[in-house]
């Protein structure tokens, strides 16, 4: 599905709403995914009502009329995990962790090739009772396996990133307003780079 039926007229209207990431019911139905607009949702969630607003707008902003998003969740998800500044996996404590982490980053790639069997061996054989980062990296192959509702698990993929790598609590959402922000632009980033399909 192509962003906003290749329609001009479509973004305008979205664009002349005065409305939050929460208010919007279903952008699925102007060929945004559901995982796009979850991390949008969490980047704004506690900001002011002005700023959330704000945000919205640069979000729907960001995207070409007719563009195909289809892959920038998965980049997204890579970047989370192996970026050589925010990664993740720059916070592994031991080399298992990195490993994993690395692992689960290379299948995030090839995921039109990654059989669902993989995906649960990888989600089997994480390790236990360590860090955030490695966390992040099982929560994203439950994404694959679709145990939990979509929701929550992108919610936590990006919770987990945002808390590792400001060094805050999961739930410190306070502390965790600047890993967010960054988390937001390279989501335009990936978002800006996806032309007409």
């Amino acid at each position: 599905m192509l962003a906003f039926h290749n329609d001009p007229a479509i973004k305008e209207e979205y664009l002349n709403k005065d409305e939050t990431m929460e208010d919007i019911l279903d952008l699925g139905e102007i060929g945004i995914s559901d995982e796009i607009s979850y991390i949008v949702d969490y980047v704004s969630k506690f900001l002011k009502e002005s700023e959330s607003i704000e945000i919205y707008r640069r979000f729907i902003s960001s995207i070409e009329v007719g563009a195909d998003l289809s892959e920038v969740w998965f980049d997204f998800m890579t970047w989370i995990l192996v970026d050589d500044k925010y990664g993740v996996i720059n916070y592994g404590k031991t080399d298992k962790e990195i490993s994993y982490i690395r692992v689960v980053a290379s299948a995030v790639l090839s995921h039109k090739e990654t059989t669902y069997e993989q995906w649960c061996n990888l989600n089997f054989n994480r390790p236990y009772h360590t860090s955030g980062a490695s966390r992040c990296a099982g929560w994203v192959t439950s994404y694959f396996l679709q145990s939990i509702a979509t929701s929550l698990i992108c919610e936590t993929i990006c919770n987990y990133s945002t808390a590792v790598i400001s060094g805050a609590e999961l739930h410190d959402y306070e502390n965790q307003k600047e890993a967010k922000k960054i988390q937001f632009e390279k989501l335009l980033e990936l978002i800006s780079k996806c032309k007409k399909g």
